[in-house]
């Protein structure tokens, strides 16, 4: 101690410092010198606390670091070293492409891709036009008619089908005669008989009214019952031209690669009629795992190897993503995660050949 004395209280602090520093660089080779260094500090009333390290969470990687790759750290990530990682893999746009030929004005919106996504196009075709009725009736008496009298109005009932119904006089008579009734299939569906209310298998109700000018055989009405613009079954084929369960217009579609709903618009849509959604590689960058995503980063991917403070834009990192032995103590995990998502993604990282096991 005589080569100290003299120093004074400053100069026992420069001192310090120096050797703290001097133990610090030796740490790799002794984590035992940083502790020391640390205490020594102690008793001139400074607290230093070593950061965590990769020997925190690594029990072995791969030499010469053939375990870890660079990666970029998604904007608005604060990563701390040990996070378990996801990868954007994929993304798509919010809505489907109209082809251009398409005579239905309607729209494809909320596409999402599912967890099982693939990269490339998937095509949604109308197969069948709307099959559901809409809610009015219109009447209208065919060119050259004979009489003159009227079918003023008309009720859709429970059973209408979309399309043009017909009337036709198969039985004149003074005053009055009978009519037959097609659907627009051409399925006789009853008879209507004049002034008398026609209402059979719940399609329509209507009263044919005689004129001034009775009725001639083959005179006629036509009553077209709208469609609803959904109900009408949509072909949908993934990138690979495998074909997917159908949609139907107007209704939410899910499926393990794409959902979507195509909406009716003021034109319906024919058969022919399509959109295409292209779903396209993500921009590879990294997050914490996230298991309720389906772009990716529900997959767990491996985990960040340095702190990562990302919170004011994308940021450089690096992570062990393969040919590793981690500590379990020393990862972190998303908050809320469940037992079973953590079970399936500790077998995503094995499946990288990272392989999580208790410290001892």
């Amino acid at each position: 101690m005589e080569m100290f004395k003299g120093l004074g209280k400053a100069g026992l602090l420069v001192v310090a410092l120096l050797l703290f520093v001097g133990l610090l660089a030796l740490a790799s080779v002794s984590p035992m010198a940083a502790s020391i260094g640390s205490f020594m500090l102690i008793g001139l009333g400074t607290v230093y606390t070593e950061s965590a390290r990769p020997s925190d969470v690594l029990f072995y990687e791969a030499d010469r670091n053939a375990s870890r790759e660079a990666v970029t750290v998604l904007s608005g990530q604060n990563l701390l070293l040990g996070t378990v990682l996801g990868k954007i893999s994929k993304s798509c746009p919010t809505t489907g492409t109209a082809d251009g030929g398409n005579t239905g004005n309607g729209t494809c919106t909320g596409v999402t891709v599912s967890a099982r996504a693939k990269i490339g196009t998937l095509v949604l075709k109308i197969l069948k036009a709307s099959d559901e009725k809409g809610s009015t009736a219109t009447p209208a008496a065919i060119a050259g008619n004979t009489g003159d009298g009227t079918l003023a109005s008309a009720t859709v009932g429970a059973n209408a089908l979309p399309g043009v119904y017909k009337a036709i006089c198969i039985e004149p008579a003074t005053n009055a005669g009978k009519f037959q009734v097609e659907d627009p299939n051409g399925v006789i569906i009853g008879v209507a008989t004049v002034a008398v209310a026609f209402s059979t298998g719940g399609h329509l109700t209507f009263t044919i009214a005689d004129g001034a000018t009775d009725f001639a055989s083959g005179d006629g009405f036509t009553i077209t019952v709208s469609a609803s613009g959904a109900g009408g079954e949509i072909e949908v084929t993934d990138p690979d031209g495998n074909k997917l369960p159908s949609a139907k217009i107007g209704t939410a579609y899910t499926s393990e690669q794409v959902n979507f709903t195509v909406n009716d618009g003021s034109t319906d849509f024919i058969v022919g009629d399509k959109f295409t959604i292209a779903i396209v590689a993500g921009s590879g960058k990294v997050k914490i795992l996230t298991p309720a995503a389906v772009d990716g980063t529900q997959n767990a991917y491996g985990i960040i190897i340095g702190a990562v403070d990302a919170s004011g834009g994308d940021l450089a990192g690096v992570a062990v993503v393969r040919d590793a032995v981690l500590k379990d103590a020393g990862m972190v995990w998303p908050g809320g995660i469940t037992a079973g998502q953590k079970t399936t993604a500790l077998a995503e990282l094995d499946a990288r050949h990272v392989t999580v096991r208790t410290a001892q």
